[in-house]
C-alpha cells in the first residue's frame, strides 16, 4: 500500500472497530459500505437536479477528513486512535445525503403549484 493511503486506511479501519492499526480488511469493508450508501443516495436523486447539486456539496464536505489524513499523513497514522473521530463529518455527510435523496421533488412542486393559476 502506498504511504499516502496508509493514514486514511488506518483511520477507516479504526472507525470500523479494528483492533490492529493496519486491519485492511475492515478498511475495505468501510470503503465499500460508504460507497454503497453514496451510490444509493446518487441513484435515489438521479431525477432531481437540485438534489444532485446538494449532494455534490455534501460529498465534498464529507471528504475533508480524508484530505486532512492525506495532508497530515504521519500524524494521522501515528495517532489514529483519536484522529479517526474526524470521520464523523463523513458519516454525517452520508446520512445527510440519504435524507436529501429521499425528498420527493413532486411533493415540493405540488405545494407551490397554485401560484400559476
Amino acid at each position: 500500500i502506498p504511504q499516502i493511503f496508509a493514514a486514511p486506511l488506518t483511520n477507516i479501519s479504526t472507525m470500523m472497530g479494528g483492533l490492529e492499526r493496519d486491519d485492511y480488511s475492515l478498511a475495505v469493508a468501510g470503503i465499500l459500505l460508504m460507497a454503497a450508501v453514496a451510490g444509493e443516495a446518487i441513484f435515489l436523486s438521479r431525477h432531481d437536479q437540485n438534489a444532485k447539486k446538494y449532494l455534490f456539496v455534501v460529498f465534498i464536505l464529507g471528504a475533508v477528513p480524508y484530505l486532512r489524513y492525506i495532508v497530515l499523513n504521519n500524524h494521522s497514522y501515528l495517532h489514529d486512535f483519536f484522529t479517526y473521530r474526524a470521520q464523523a463529518a463523513a458519516v454525517l455527510a452520508l446520512i445527510t445525503a440519504i435524507g436529501a435523496s429521499l425528498r420527493d421533488p413532486e411533493k415540493k412542486n405540488k405545494k407551490g403549484g397554485s401560484h400559476g393559476r
